[in-house]
C-alpha cells in the first residue's frame, strides 16, 4: 500500500475521531487550543490531491491515473486539468476543494458549540467524500514505470476543462456549505447562509452556461443542453438554490407586510 492511500484511509480516521469529539462535546483542538483535530484529516486529503496533481506535472506514470490520462506531448495546463478528467480524479478534486474550504470556515468560526451541529454535518460529508476515495483509489500504483503516457482524450484538450470542472466543484462546494449552515445555532445564521448561498447560485449559473458552451462547440452534441448526466446534476441543486431564493424573499415579504 502507497503512503498517499494510506493518508487517504488515515483522513477517515481522523474525521470519525472529530465527530466522536463533537457529539460527546469533547475538545476539539490541539496543540494548545490552536488548531481543530479536523486540521489534520482535511490536510491529509489536500496533501494527497496536491501530490497527485504534480505527480501529472512531472510525468509520474507510476501512478495509474498518470498513465491513463496524460503524456509527456500535453502542456502543463493541460497536465493539470487531466488531473481531474477522470472519474476517481474528480473525486480527488472534489474532495480538496471541501476540505480546504472547510478548514477556512473552522478557522474562521472558531471551535464554539452552536457550530458543533454544523461541523458534525460537514465532517459526515467529508467522510462520505473519503470512503469513496478509497473504493475508486485514484492515487492506485503500477508495479512498474512505464516510458509514457496513454494521454488525454481529443475532445478534452480544451481550456473549457480548466475552467468548467473547477467552477461547478466550487459551485457544489459551496451549496453543501449553505445547506450545513442551516445547522448552526450562531446569531449569524441567517445572514451568512443566504450569502453562502448567493455565491453556490453564482457559480452553478457560471458552471452551466460554460457547460452549455463547451458542449456546443466542442462536443458538438447539436445545442446547449443535452440533458446529459453532468449537466443534470448541476442544475438540480442550481433549481432547489433558485427556489430558495423566491421562498425566503415571499417569506420576508409577508412578515414585513
Amino acid at each position: 500500500m502507497e503512503l498517499l492511500e494510506i493518508l487517504i484511509i488515515f483522513s477517515a480516521f481522523i474525521i470519525l475521531y472529530d465527530i466522536y469529539n463533537i457529539r460527546a462535546k469533547k475538545k476539539t483542538t490541539f496543540l494548545d487550543n490552536k488548531l481543530p483535530v479536523i486540521s489534520v484529516g482535511a490536510g491529509f486529503i489536500i496533501l494527497s490531491y496536491l501530490y497527485f496533481a504534480y505527480s501529472f506535472l512531472t510525468n509520474n506514470y507510476r501512478l495509474k491515473q498518470v498513465f491513463q490520462y496524460s503524456s509527456s506531448t500535453l502542456g502543463w495546463s493541460e497536465k493539470l486539468y487531466a488531473s481531474w478528467a477522470s472519474n476517481a480524479g474528480s473525486w480527488l478534486f472534489f474532495a480538496f476543494v471541501f476540505a480546504a474550504g472547510y478548514l477556512i470556515i473552522r478557522f474562521m468560526l472558531g471551535e464554539d458549540e452552536k457550530n458543533f451541529s454544523m461541523y458534525q454535518f460537514f465532517d459526515v460529508f467529508l467522510l462520505f467524500m473519503v470512503v469513496v476515495l478509497i473504493i475508486q483509489n485514484p492515487v492506485e500504483s503500477l508495479s512498474y514505470t512505464p516510458s509514457e503516457g496513454m494521454g488525454l482524450n481529443p475532445l478534452l484538450k480544451t481550456p473549457w476543462m480548466l475552467i468548467h470542472p473547477p467552477v461547478v466543484f466550487i459551485g457544489y462546494t459551496l451549496a453543501i456549505y449553505s445547506l450545513g449552515l442551516t445547522f448552526s445555532k450562531a446569531e449569524s445564521k441567517p445572514r451568512l447562509t443566504r450569502g453562502m448561498a448567493a455565491l453556490a447560485w453564482l457559480f452553478l449559473t457560471i458552471g452551466i452556461a460554460l457547460g452549455g458552451l463547451w458542449a456546443y462547440e466542442v462536443l458538438g452534441w447539436g445545442g446547449y443542453w443535452a440533458w446529459d448526466p453532468v449537466e443534470t446534476s448541476s442544475l438540480v441543486p442550481w433549481l432547489t438554490l433558485t427556489a430558495y431564493f423566491h421562498l425566503v424573499s415571499q417569506l420576508s415579504g409577508q412578515k414585513s407586510a
